[in-house]
């Protein structure tokens, strides 16, 4: 079970790695790649924004709710 998460975080690192530095180059030439890389970026930190909500959420009703409960 640790291998497969070991596995996973280091394919998610490479593929930030990697795809920052598509989105630099794409900005680098500026134009429609340029206004591309932007769309992506924005994309991508909503979808970051969405899924850390989604994370946290449960996490904070259940730290809300956990002093009512004793």
């Amino acid at each position: 079970m640790l291998a497969a998460a070991g596995l996973t975080a280091g394919y998610v690192t490479a593929a930030l790695v990697l795809g920052a530095a598509g989105l630099r180059r794409l900005r680098s030439v500026g134009g429609v790649p340029a206004k591309l890389a932007e769309e992506i970026s924005a994309a991508a930190s909503a979808t970051a924004r969405m899924v850390g909500q989604s994370v946290a959420m449960p996490l904070t009703v259940r730290v809300k709710w956990l002093p009512l409960l004793s």
